[in-house]
């Protein structure tokens, strides 16, 4: 049975308690070891479980290029609190607690792949789970979605949510990324680490405040007064030749899925430039002549627009 996808323009958590009793919930932070072409590296990863609950299924949450499992913190307590989910955040390699590589030339997605497959094997053996991915975050989880790697052959993925993206990729916004990525400067005060985000991530949804409630898991300090980002400045070794960018489809992703297009709410566009997989081309670009073979769309009305799920605010 083939993976059911939610594309979602902006995603939304609702219905959820604002105040979901971060008392009853279990919060471990863990990591496995996995080789590389150095040796190894660790791949943390935190699990979110309601105290007492014998949790029925796994999801997944794995963020965008240049963040953290921290940006799920809010979305993750409340859905293990509201639901019968034990949640699980992983730090791509690279990113938050996880290893940085000294071969920088091994960031990639066949690395981030392979990892995630390494994790779902210790955490859900010969199981199906469910993957919320941000960006970078949905199309690892797209290529877990079309690997067949369990022992049967079924695809790991149950459900699939992608949250702005798509398989198919502008090359508009990753220029953009290219534009900022790995090239950070050292900020003297968080204050000014949360304008720097609240600059680059216009598109988020979040205001200055809002990041300087989760800047601290953003940065880290430096040993010499200053605050540097969280993440190796090496991920943006994919970006290092511009003229190369060019728009990309996420490989075989479009016809081993069911797509299901979701439009929440009144869809303004973006506001910082971007140019996001539409509800059209979330298909991928070779395969919409075939879109309404196997893509179904849906509309969610009300829900706002938000790129994040750093806030219950903004989820």
């Amino acid at each position: 049975r083939k993976p059911t996808v939610l594309v979602v323009l902006c995603f939304v958590l609702d219905g959820f308690n604002r105040d979901p009793g971060m008392n009853e919930i279990e919060i471990d932070h863990s990591s496995i070891t996995v080789p590389d072409s150095s040796g190894s590296h660790e791949f943390a990863y935190s699990t979110w479980t309601k105290k007492g609950a014998t949790p029925q299924s796994l999801l997944v949450c794995c963020h965008g290029l240049t963040r953290n499992s921290t940006d799920f913190a809010f979305a993750a307590r409340a859905i293990a609190q509201s639901t019968t989910y034990t949640v699980v955040c992983v730090d791509i390699v690279g990113r938050g607690r996880s290893s940085w590589l000294s071969k920088k030339e091994d960031y990639g997605y066949p690395l981030y792949l392979a990892d995630c497959l390494a994790l779902l094997n210790k955490l859900a053996p010969g199981r199906q789970v469910d993957w919320l991915g941000t960006s970078m975050g949905g199309l690892i989880g797209m290529m877990v979605a079309s690997t067949g790697a369990l022992p049967d052959g079924r695809s790991p993925i149950r459900k699939l949510i992608l949250n702005d993206i798509g398989p198919f990729i502008d090359a508009a916004p990753l220029l953009s990324i290219a534009s900022y990525v790995g090239k950070a400067p050292a900020f003297d005060s968080l204050g000014d680490a949360a304008r720097y985000f609240a600059q680059i991530h216009t598109g988020f949804g979040l205001n200055e405040a809002q990041w300087l409630e989760i800047v601290e898991d953003s940065v880290k300090p430096d040993g010499a007064g200053k605050f540097i980002v969280r993440y190796d400045p090496g991920i943006a070794h994919v970006f290092s030749d511009v003229s190369s960018i060019r728009e990309v489809q996420a490989a075989g992703s479009a016809s081993v899925i069911n797509v299901v297009v979701g439009r929440l709410g009144e869809h303004q566009g973006p506001s910082d430039g971007h140019s996001w997989p539409s509800v059209d081309s979330a298909h991928g670009a070779n395969g919409r002549e075939n879109a309404s073979a196997r893509t179904r769309h849906c509309s969610v009305l009300g829900a706002g627009r938000c790129r994040s799920c750093a806030s219950i605010d903004n989820c």
